[in-house]
Parts: structure tokens; sequence; C-alpha cells
């Protein structure tokens, strides 16, 4: 042992791992798993119409802060929550190359909230797959991205408490002020 790389030395940890064969869990389908049953056209339609209103609040949202002179990253922060003990597909809304970062997965009781950071004009990204789900269907004749938009039973701008990934009890009280990225 070289005493100028181990300042100590002195301190010796035994028996402190141990190397396990690894057993994969075992594939049990729950009721989380599967995808709730919707109406096609209305379950999109709903969500089309959810997603307006965010892009909506989007654009107001630059509006504010342009004319507060606050520099902040263009876009908005979206959260996509799955309907009651239905797993929520997060994995397909983080879309890095297009600038869209999957910023938390909560487990808000029986649902399961994901928060995304959408710059301007890609949430036309997300209209076009709800589009595509209620047109469009794969070869196999389902709706394309049906796995992603049946999981998702509401989409929101998302809050702070979305967002928040700390003890829920630091979360800061309504009179306090701060800043941040998703406004």
């Amino acid at each position: 042992m070289d005493p100028k790389r181990y300042k100590y030395r002195h301190i010796v940890l035994a028996n402190t791992s141990a190397t396990e064969k690894y057993t994969f869990p075992p594939r049990k389908v729950t009721t989380k798993e599967m995808l709730p049953d919707v109406d096609r056209k209305k379950h999109g339609a709903k969500l089309l119409k959810k997603l307006e209103k965010v892009e909506r609040q989007s654009a107001s949202l630059k509006i504010q802060r342009h004319a507060l002179g606050l520099i902040a990253e263009d876009g908005i922060c979206v959260s996509f929550h799955s309907g009651p003990d239905f797993e929520l597909k997060y994995e397909s809304l983080d879309l890095r190359k297009s600038g869209i970062e999957l910023l938390t997965v909560q487990r808000i009781g029986s649902s399961t909230v994901a928060s995304v950071f959408v710059p301007d004009g890609k949430l036309k990204i997300f209209l076009d797959r709800i589009e595509k789900y209620i047109h469009e269907d794969t070869e196999k004749g389902n709706p394309k991205n049906k796995k992603l938009v049946e999981s998702i039973a509401d989409i929101r701008k998302a809050s702070l408490s979305s967002l928040w990934t700390d003890d829920k009890n630091l979360l800061p009280s309504k009179d306090e002020k701060f800043g941040g990225k998703c406004g």
C-alpha cells in the first residue's frame, strides 16, 4: 500500500459486500400495466383540447415574461396525468432530440404524474401524436400512439407541486416569491 496515496490506511473495511447472481424479477401483468378502456375519438378530442389550453397559457406566459423583462427559457412545463390505477407511459414523453425533457415522475395517490419541459413550438409534437391516435392505425390495426395516449387521463400546465421532488413540507408557501425555469 502506497502511504502517499492512502491517507487513512489504518482503517480497513473488510467483508462489506458480497456478490450474488442476478435474477430477473417475476413479471406479472397488473391493472396498472393495462390501458383504460376509452372511446378513441372522444378521448383524443379531450386531450387535444387540454393541450390547446396549455398552448394558450404558454403564449400568455411568454407575453407576461417579456413585459416584466424576465429572461427565461422560452417554453412551458406540462404535466401528464394517468388515470387512477393505470400506469402512465412516461418514457414516451422524454423527447430530448426535440428539446422536450422529462423533468419529474411522481406517484400522487393512485395516479402517475410526469412533468416535461416543452420548448416553444414543440407542443405540436404531442398534438400530432394525438391526431395520429385519433385518425391513423398501425399495420396491426391498432391506433397509432395507443399506449401513450390511452395512458394519459389529463394534461395541464405544470404546477410547482408537480415539479417539486423534495419533501413536500419544504414547498414554498403561496405568499413566498421565487423564480424558476417554467414560470
